[in-house]
């Protein structure tokens, strides 16, 4: 959110090392809390602002939103170049600072123009997942003994999703693959998938 509303890198989504606060350092912490709710910015996005967790939305949702080429998109393209687990919106916040060379636009491949792909914002996606999971879990994600089962999430394709998930819930692991119109995708009886290619 300091990153959104205060900018400190001038335009940079990432923070510098000496902007960071350090794991473990409570002073820092509390002095860039407080220097973010006394700012002039937060001040003024009060009741302007709204602060939407990607965790409450559904694969479409987000998509939509990821898709879309307004100031909700930039938004929730800035959440998943940086990893936020939040998209803030509203009035008062302007995320051009952070796309003056294009970094928040869609590649589009009949123009060249854009620089984010569907395939590099759905492994973001897929990386946020897996960022919650240890923060939710408090796990470390350096810990080698740490396992993360992927057997209670669904990922979709952004350009191939599933039109109905009525039947996901039928399944442990849902893996689908490949393009709309080339892939036959059946359930046997025992409710095991069978992807054809």
């Amino acid at each position: 959110m300091r990153v959104i509303l205060l900018n400190p890198e001038n335009g940079k989504i990432a923070l510098s090392e000496n902007q960071k606060t350090e794991t473990g350092n409570r002073d820092k912490f509390y002095e860039n809390l407080y220097g973010l709710q006394n700012s002039d910015q937060f001040k003024d996005s009060a009741d302007k602002v709204q602060l939407t967790l990607l965790s409450d939305l559904s694969p479409g949702a987000i998509i939509s939103k990821i898709e879309s080429n307004d100031q909700d998109g930039l938004a929730t393209r800035f959440a998943l170049l940086a990893l936020n687990p939040f998209v803030l919106e509203g009035e008062k916040i302007d995320y051009g600072a952070f796309n003056t060379n294009g970094e928040l636009d869609l590649f589009s491949p009949d123009s060249g123009t854009g620089t984010l792909t569907s395939s590099y914002l759905v492994d973001r996606m897929t990386m946020l997942i897996r960022k919650n999971w240890f923060n939710s879990e408090d796990k470390n994600p350096l810990d080698s003994s740490v396992t993360f089962s992927s057997s209670n999430h669904s990922y979709q394709n952004i350009n191939d999703s599933l039109e109905s998930g009525a039947d996901i819930a039928k399944f442990d692991t849902l893996i689908a693959v490949g393009r709309h119109g080339a892939s036959d995708v059946r359930q046997s009886r025992d409710n095991d998938l069978t992807i054809l290619f």
